[in-house]
This record gives C-alpha cells, sequence and structure tokens, in this order.
C-alpha cells in the first residue's frame, strides 16, 4: 500500500512552514535519534460522512485560520481524510469502532480536540506520539494518487 501525504486537506492548506518541519522530520526517520524528539498529537475521528457531508466544519475551519493569521501563529491542525495514523497497531481498537472511510483532525492543541469534540457527536478521540516506529508520519494519508 503507498501511502500520499498531504493530499487530502480541505478546506484550508498546511502553513508551508509545518510542512517543511514535518517532511524534514519524516526524511531523518530513519534515524533512531529522531524518536526522542516525538511531538504529541490529539486526534478526532470519524467517519468521512459525518465529518465532510454531515457536519458543516468549512466555517469553524475558515475562522480558526483566520485567527491564526492574525496572530501570526503556525497552523497546528489539519484535516486529513483515511489518516494513516489508524493503521498503527496500538490504534487498532480505535480504528475498529469508527466507520471507514474515517476523516481525522489532529492537532498539537489538545483544547482544540477537546473543544471539538464537545461540538460534534460520534466521534473518538485520543492521542498518540509522533514520529515514531509506527506512526512516521502523523498527518499522513492512505489515499493513493
Amino acid at each position: 500500500m503507498v501511502r500520499k501525504t498531504h493530499k487530502s486537506y480541505s478546506p484550508f492548506t498546511i502553513h508551508p512552514s509545518a510542512t517543511h518541519c514535518l517532511r524534514q522530520a519524516n526524511a531523518n526517520s530513519a534515524s533512531h535519534s529522531l524518536f526522542t524528539n516525538m511531538q504529541t498529537y490529539y486526534y478526532l475521528v470519524a467517519s468521512q460522512k459525518f465529518l465532510r457531508e454531515e457536519e458543516d466544519l468549512d466555517e469553524v475551519f475558515a475562522e480558526r485560520v483566520r485567527n491564526y493569521q492574525e496572530q501570526a501563529k503556525e497552523i497546528d491542525f489539519w484535516l486529513i481524510d483515511r489518516p494513516a495514523f489508524l493503521d498503527a497497531p496500538e490504534l487498532v481498537n480505535v480504528k475498529a469502532k469508527v466507520p471507514q472511510p474515517a476523516t481525522g483532525i489532529i492537532s498539537t492543541n489538545p483544547q482544540f480536540i477537546t473543544w471539538l469534540k464537545l461540538r460534534l457527536e460520534f466521534v473518538a478521540t485520543g492521542e498518540f506520539q509522533a514520529p515514531s516506529a509506527t506512526i512516521p508520519d502523523p498527518i499522513g494519508s492512505l489515499i493513493t494518487v
């Protein structure tokens, strides 16, 4: 299975420097020393149909992106169709509970995920450390081109 990353983001784009940092980290993932610099990522996952069609997240993301731009903050959240992290062995139980195909919202900000969970129903939330041996690309997607 080919993993293609950064292809299914919508309705916003990833800040270029954030993408560069993640690509740089992924390029170095062969080195085990990188795993000592792992970041905690918080996620919310649900069925793609629910997050893409039944919930109107465009306004939420547009407002958050606008707010981040005004504050000159880097984007720290991503909307990913078929998130690759769900294939990690430690997340097999989460994947089993979420109707497939899944969509995920990943962030380094736990308060954002908590806020979304309070706003949305029928979602699973949690956290993981990456990059790691089982999750080399925290915002990777299983969508192939």
